[in-house]
Formats: structure tokens, C-alpha cells, sequence
């Protein structure tokens, strides 16, 4: 098992990261919401990791803190929810963001992250209520959540701007998901559109 990895940062992509360990390069996929934490090409960091073995490849998730990687694992013991899933969940919310919404039964705030339906949304909260507690005390992750609308907003500029793109193109292409979507989507979501509108214009 690979607990963590501790190299150079290498390649930013936007669905995953290349980190040199000793001469090797791994692919490591993340969660969106990392990116705009993560040092400059060619500074070193440290990921932490979960390794999926599948008939055909090694795949490497990545976390840059405990935290994330532990709510990965508890979201993978939930039927229907695969490794893609749960990361799709993190690029949305922070663990703490994700015990706010569980412990207050909010479904809805659930059902926003893409991939996640209602039934889903459900599910997680009866899955993990207790566990998520236990695992993670309120404030433990960095004190208060922020607004989740707020806080996709600027983790979706943080992350554009690591993929090498200028304050104005940003704010551009964010201004053309439309005022009311920004402010509803997922952080994944956010960067995603923007992107396509990068790549059209």
C-alpha cells in the first residue's frame, strides 16, 4: 500500500497530477478542490494516497490532508459509490462542509455534487452519520466551513489559475457560467465549464 507520496510536483492536469518520487513520475488522480493548494510546478509535496488495484491498471487518489483520504475511504464503503464518485464528492465539499450537511440531514446540498442522486444523497447521510462524527470532530478541519457557494468560487479560480490561465481569462470564462450557476455548482462543475469556455473562445 502507498500511504503518501513525497516528490516534486511536476505536471498540473485538470483531472490529475504527476509527482516525481526518485526518477518516477506517478499519475495521481485529486479531487478539484486541491488545486488551489498545491505549491508551483516543480515545488515539492506531499500527497497523500489510496491505491486501486484493477485487473488492468494501478490507479493512485490523492489528498493533501488526512482528513480528505479518510472521508474517501468512508465514502468507498457505500454501496454505488466508486472511487470516481467519491472524488467527485471532495472536489465539491470539504470534509467539514460534508459533516455539516450530513449532520443536519441536507440532502439537497448533497444532491448538487454531479454523480450524486437523491437516493444517493440519502444513503451517504444514513451511511455515515455516526461514522463521520466519530471520525472527524466538528472544527477539526480547519475550524468553520465556509459558505460552500463562496468557497467552490474561489477554489474553481485557485484552480484555473494552477492550470496556468491569467486573472481576466478566468474571471472571463467564470462570468460565462452565469452569476446564478456559479454560485450553486460544484467547485468540479465550475472548473469544468470554464474550461470549455476557455478552450471555445
Amino acid at each position: 500500500m502507498i500511504a503518501y507520496l513525497h516528490g516534486k510536483l511536476v505536471e498540473l492536469l485538470p483531472d490529475r497530477v504527476v509527482v516525481d518520487v526518485a526518477g518516477i513520475g506517478y499519475d495521481v488522480f485529486m479531487p478539484t478542490s486541491a488545486y488551489g493548494r498545491l505549491p508551483g510546478v516543480e515545488a515539492e509535496v506531499k500527497i497523500f494516497t489510496r491505491l486501486q488495484v484493477r485487473e488492468d491498471a494501478f490507479v493512485l487518489f490523492g489528498f493533501l490532508t488526512v482528513a480528505e483520504r479518510e472521508i474517501f475511504d468512508l465514502l468507498l464503503t457505500i454501496p454505488g459509490i466508486g472511487p470516481r464518485v467519491a472524488l467527485s464528492v471532495l472536489s465539491a465539499v470539504s470534509p467539514a462542509q460534508l459533516q455539516q450537511a450530513i449532520g443536519a440531514d441536507d440532502a439537497d446540498a448533497l444532491v448538487r455534487i454531479p454523480g450524486i442522486g437523491k437516493k444517493t444523497a440519502q444513503r451517504i447521510i444514513l451511511e455515515l452519520k455516526e461514522k463521520i462524527s466519530k471520525l472527524l470532530p466538528y472544527g477539526r478541519d480547519a475550524g468553520k466551513a465556509a459558505p460552500m457557494a463562496d468557497n467552490n468560487l474561489a477554489e474553481a479560480t485557485a484552480a484555473l489559475a494552477v492550470l496556468g490561465y491569467g486573472t481576466a481569462e478566468i474571471n472571463r470564462a467564470l462570468r460565462s457560467v452565469g452569476t446564478d450557476d456559479a454560485a450553486s455548482l460544484p467547485t468540479a462543475e465550475l472548473v469544468r465549464r470554464a474550461l470549455k469556455s476557455l478552450r471555445d473562445n
